[in-house]
């Protein structure tokens, strides 16, 4: 792909086994071997993510999910890391996972190079809203999910699941709560 690519996980992902994707992947898309990342991060707390965060990336992409623990996890600090390299940083996760003050302050003191936000907080953003005027910053309307094939993949998965399920197989895709 012409980059390296570090991951960052809640729990380790020391062997083969723990990196893989057991959600759907369209075949021939994605990593379902968790093969592309050359290195591995892990923890919960902002000192783990403040290690990974200061691997000089070029890129973060933040796909997680919203809890207690993750709220405002890219705050001040965290662009204070990514200033070094001036990392462009998008947000397909959750709004209130950045905290938007800090990411339009970051972004007017150019510590980022810019952001791409599909997701806000607030949500939606008032028309007067300061990201709106920000430089450097996409923001686009809750759509990253979408695809001209996401249809097909629903029912591809769809197609998979039933067939699992008939075979007793474990389902792909499936919400453990």
């Amino acid at each position: 792909m012409g980059m390296e690519i570090l991951a960052f996980t809640s729990t380790p992902r020391l062997t083969p086994e723990s990196r893989r994707d057991r959600a759907y992947c369209v075949p021939g898309l994605g990593d379902p071997e968790g093969t592309l990342p050359s290195e591995w991060f892990h923890g919960t707390t902002k000192d783990d993510l403040n290690k990974f965060l200061a691997q000089d990336l070029d890129m973060l992409v933040l796909s997680l999910p919203l809890t207690k623990a993750t709220e405002k996890f890219i705050s001040t600090e965290q662009f204070d890391i990514l200033s070094a390299k001036k990392t462009f940083v998008v947000n397909i996760a959750r709004g209130p996972i950045v905290d938007t003050e800090a990411l339009i302050d970051a972004l007017e003191q150019d510590k980022i190079r810019g952001a791409a936000v599909d997701v806000t907080d607030p949500e939606p953003l008032p028309r007067d809203h300061a990201l709106w005027k920000a430089k450097n910053c996409l923001v686009t309307p809750h759509v990253s999910w979408q695809s001209t094939g996401q249809f097909k993949r629903v029912l591809d998965i769809l197609a998979v699941n039933v067939e699992r399920f008939f075979n007793g197989e474990q389902l792909v895709n499936e919400l453990k709560r």
